[in-house]
């Protein structure tokens, strides 16, 4: 326990919790307009509860934020999905019927303001496959805000929108929305980024799913491998948005297919569709050309495998569960230099909109860079952490550099009223590394939990939901990086709906692949 005087002041309250690195964090506030402090020379005093309480080697930081830095824009405070300022209804931009009006460019009378590390949320509603766009305009922003629709669990979609200045062109938000449901606008800040801005915010109504994928040229469809989309990554990545699998008249099947070429320093692939199964279940899969195989047939036939560049191949890699979103991925090793083509299509017949992103993970020899995750904003700290959103969510792409060991990347996930999750990570501790995965709930530093098997390839947790719907943290940290060259340790995580009344051990087995049943994976249990 620790004990903070400040002054002639009384005792300030203190907080614990769990550090990135597993250390205790004591955390004392002053309240602004309190009285603790004036405009005097002041003296900090850190003992111990008791007399001979001892603690050695411990870290000291002081963080002043005066009055003026304070956010206190009309709708604060709308930093979560719980208290997002309403568009419609009783909000500002709602029309007669209580919706947003269709066809209009609607800005909310008001100038709002984010402060560093804040981010705002708006709610509004839309109906199955409206086109909801979003942005901002600001004359006095440091650094660059963003904007993203969300779906109703916090899921994020579409495309991101940016503004740096009145005098650059703001990027929009796009995304389709594939039920009718509650979405929201979120505003956030890149790093320390902050400003007053206004928003603005459109809804239409689309013409149907077939319009709506604008990456389907009209005379030349993407239904073949010798006609896909060509897919051309900055710096290692490339996102196609709001694409369509759609069959415009019945029994013709659609399907879509990327072609991209992996370069010589990639180490690592991956490949994510995002989409929401409940619209249609989709499925990827991978191939490489090249690969052999005997010529296809006329009109791309093939007795076995699928016509890839004028041969009948087998993919490398395939994706085809059930969940919302599906994804394929070679490790190290495994990611041959070439060209290669991801296919779309839908499950049986299956209809659905959807976002694919593809991440060449660079074989990085010498200075350990920041991941895909992290070119924006360090997520070391729970403060910072990576949004993921309250559904199914995959990371990938990323990895954790040496001088990240302690700190760790973190990552935020919202888990609704009475639901559970399982959050995974594999890594390649024989080539690698071995990581160690974190839980915390900032309200309850008495939940914390780690799953830290030394000996397994993979480390797991439960979350077991409570009454109401909450933001925890989950963190991976480094036990070992070994001397490979790169000086890191590349990881997937997963985050999974479970039932855990039903399932005990939740979907720890099933994403380990049947492995690993022998281990006691810890759960976390979420009370308030």
């Amino acid at each position: 326990r620790a004990r903070f005087e400040a002054g002639d002041a009384e005792s300030l309250p203190v907080t614990t919790a769990m550090g990135p690195g597993g250390e205790t964090v004591y955390r004392a506030l002053g309240e602004a307009e309190s009285g603790a402090f004036s405009d005097a020379m002041w003296c900090l005093r850190v003992a111990g509860a008791a007399a001979d309480a001892r603690c050695e080697d411990y870290d000291l930081s002081l963080e002043f934020l005066r009055r003026g830095t304070l956010c206190t824009d009309a709708l604060e405070p709308n930093d979560g999905l719980a208290a997002a300022a309403p568009l419609d209804g009783e909000g500002l931009l709602a029309a007669a019927d209580g919706r947003l009006p269709t066809g209009v460019d609607l800005e909310l009378p008001l100038t709002l303001e984010l402060c560093e590390g804040e981010v705002d949320l708006f709610r509004f509603q839309a109906d199955e496959r409206d086109v909801l766009r979003a942005w901002l305009e600001s004359e006095d922003v440091a650094g660059e805000l963003t904007v993203q629709l969300l779906d109703a669990e916090g899921q994020a979609r579409g495309d991101v929108g940016r503004v740096t200045s009145r005098a650059a062109d703001a990027r929009v938000a796009l995304t389709i929305a594939p039920t009718a449901d509650t979405y929201y606008v979120r505003v956030a800040g890149q790093a320390a980024s902050t400003g007053r801005y206004r928003l603005f915010v459109r809804r239409e109504m689309a013409a149907g799913v077939c319009a709506e994928d604008l990456h389907e040229l009209p005379d030349v469809r993407n239904d073949l491998s010798a006609n896909a989309s060509v897919l051309m990554p900055a710096d290692g990545r490339a996102t196609v948005n709001n694409a369509a699998i759609c069959d415009p008249a019945a029994g013709q099947r659609d399907e879509d297919w990327y072609r991209f070429v992996l370069p010589e320093d990639a180490s690592a692939l991956c490949v994510e569709a995002r989409f929401q199964n409940a619209d249609g279940d989709l499925d990827l899969m991978l191939f490489r050309s090249g690969a052999g195989g005997p010529a296809c047939g006329p009109g791309g036939s093939c007795a076995e495998g699928y016509c890839v560049d004028g041969r009948c191949a087998e993919p490398v890699d395939e994706a085809s569960t059930t969940a919302s979103g599906e994804f394929v991925h070679l490790a190290r090793g495994e990611a041959e230099p070439g060209v290669y083509f991801a296919r779309v299509f839908g499950a049986g017949m299956a209809n659905n909109t959807y976002d694919l992103t593809l991440s060449q993970v660079p074989a990085q020899v010498d200075a350990c860079l920041r991941d895909f995750r992290e070119r924006e904003q360090a997520n070391d700290d729970p403060r910072t952490a990576t949004d993921l959103g309250a559904r199914r969510a995959v990371v990938c792409d990323a990895w954790l550099c040496r001088n990240e060991r302690a700190s760790g990347d973190w990552y935020r996930i919202h888990v609704p009223a009475r639901a559970d999750r399982t959050v995974h990570l594999s890594f390649a501790p024989r080539t690698d590394g071995t990581l160690l995965l974190g839980f915390v709930d900032p309200e309850n530093p008495a939940a914390a939990t780690e799953s830290a098997e030394l000996q397994a390839s993979v480390q797991c947790l439960n979350i077991e939901g409570g009454p109401t719907g909450v933001d925890v943290y989950v963190g991976v940290t480094a036990d070992t990086i070994l001397d490979d060259g790169d000086s890191r340790v590349d990881y997937v995580l997963q985050v999974a709906p479970t039932d855990l009344a039903r399932t005990p051990r939740g979907a720890c087995d099933t994403l380990s692949g049947g492995l690993f049943r022998h281990l006691a994976w810890p759960t976390a249990r979420i009370v308030r």
